[in-house]
């Protein structure tokens, strides 16, 4: 069906008819969203207790906005998987970078759930390297970090922004 239709279904409808679908469109629409940190240097973060006990893995990879405003999606594929882990206490950080594994500690100092991280030193494919630079700088230096259900979303200070998956336990 055409956009025009449903527009002179909606014309057609009485004032208090038209008020309440607009009304319940736009709660529907705000609910379905995620928090949006601001722009002020006052970035939302997850506490350690939203994470703590879940796995994530890396769904999607967008790059900072181009001048002309553009989002696009970083290619992370190449049979490689990105992950997270925080454990059960709340006290540790652990994953995969698509090349080489690493661990940390979980912090709360000056906004940061994630501390310093050890990795396994394997070496692989200039671009997976490349790859595992920047996920590895982004988790200790991120602006924001947000859990919202099944997803986990990190903003990195340079605008890209990373999406996980919840993976559910084995």
């Amino acid at each position: 069906m055409r956009l025009d239709h449903f527009y002179g279904i909606f014309k057609r409808l009485r004032l208090p008819s038209r008020v309440l679908i607009a009304s319940s469109s736009l709660t529907l629409f705000a609910c379905a969203t995620l928090p949006t940190p601001s722009c002020d240097g006052n970035p939302l973060n997850a506490r350690a207790s939203d994470v703590a006990g879940t796995q994530w893995v890396l769904l999607r990879w967008h790059q900072a906005r181009s001048e002309s405003g553009l989002m696009k999606e970083r290619n992370t594929s190449r049979g490689q998987t990105l992950s997270l882990q925080f454990s059960k206490d709340g006290q540790q950080v652990s994953g995969h970078t698509g090349c080489n594994s690493f661990t940390g500690p979980m912090q709360t100092m000056q906004g940061q759930l994630i501390g310093s991280l050890a990795t396994t030193r394997k070496a692989c494919d200039p671009h997976v390297m490349d790859l595992e630079i920047r996920y590895l700088s982004y988790l200790k230096d991120y602006r924001s970090l947000l859990r919202d259900q099944d997803r986990l979303i990190l903003i990195a200070r340079d605008g890209e922004v990373l999406s996980f998956g919840l993976q559910q336990s084995r």
